[in-house]
């Protein structure tokens, strides 16, 4: 099924995205997108981005912040999961600034898609479930041993 206007405006009374009964009023787009989407909106109401579980006092995204309104591209396309990138970094400046300082960031600079994104350890919408997962695969990342865990190197034997 394809979405239409009257999808996300209704068919009768479209009221200006700014006025609080709008159907694309920013509060109002995750009840109208989840209208089709029902799994994505459970998903994104047990985020840190829903304003019920978001501690911030900054402005928390709604679909339209990450997938626009009227170009939306499949979350699994070449093109969204570069751009992604960029655009969890409006928010997310430092943490993006030091991803793209490493070497995943700068091949996915590049264009090439196969690489570590932030949605990768942190999820999609970055509910407490996948927040867990990130948790729990950097307690599994390899660390360098302690500098004291490393033998000195051994002295050359002389030559015979």
């Amino acid at each position: 099924m394809t979405a239409t206007c009257t999808g996300c405006h209704t068919a009768h009374g479209v009221l200006p995205r700014t006025d609080p009964a709008s159907s694309v009023n920013r509060a109002n787009v995750p009840d109208t997108c989840g209208r089709c989407h029902h799994g994505i909106q459970e998903e994104f109401e047990r985020s840190v981005h829903h304003e019920m579980l978001g501690k911030t006092d900054k402005e928390l995204p709604v679909c339209n912040d990450c997938h626009s309104a009227h170009t939306i591209r499949r979350a699994d396309a070449d093109g969204f999961k570069l751009d992604i990138m960029q655009k969890c970094g409006r928010c997310h400046g430092e943490i993006a600034t030091t991803y793209f300082d490493t070497y995943h960031g700068k091949v996915s600079q590049l264009g090439y898609t196969k690489t570590a994104k932030c949605y990768d350890c942190h999820g999609r919408t970055t509910s407490r479930r996948s927040r867990t997962r990130a948790r729990t695969s950097r307690a599994r990342t390899w660390s360098p041993p302690a500098r004291s865990a490393i033998p000195a190197p051994r002295a050359a034997s002389p030559a015979t």
